[in-house]
């Protein structure tokens, strides 16, 4: 159950933890203040897995079966809400 649990939150527990590191200086990505735009997709992605983890659960997969699906899907969602929002705000190759 313990197992299960932090299975569904490790995306959670990261990502305050990459803010916070962020807002010290501790990790620097190149952007200055732009750096905490990160913080936005890797939230969005936390969630989509939370809810997905949840589902894969209830569809009584094995664990590392479901945080490799959850994962992956997670990260398709992002690529595609991001392409997405690319699209209504204009944005051109």
């Amino acid at each position: 159950m313990i197992t299960n649990v932090l299975g569904a939150i490790w995306p959670l527990i990261i990502f305050p933890l990459l803010i916070y590191l962020n807002l010290q200086g501790n990790i620097d990505f190149g952007g200055g203040g732009k750096d905490i735009v990160i913080a936005i997709p890797m939230l969005v992605f936390s969630l989509f897995y939370i809810v997905s983890y949840i589902f894969m659960l209830r569809r009584k997969k094995k664990i590392y079966i479901a945080v490799i699906l959850c994962s992956l899907t997670s990260f398709l969602l992002l690529i595609i809400i991001t392409l997405l929002f690319a699209q209504f705000l204009g944005v051109k190759r």
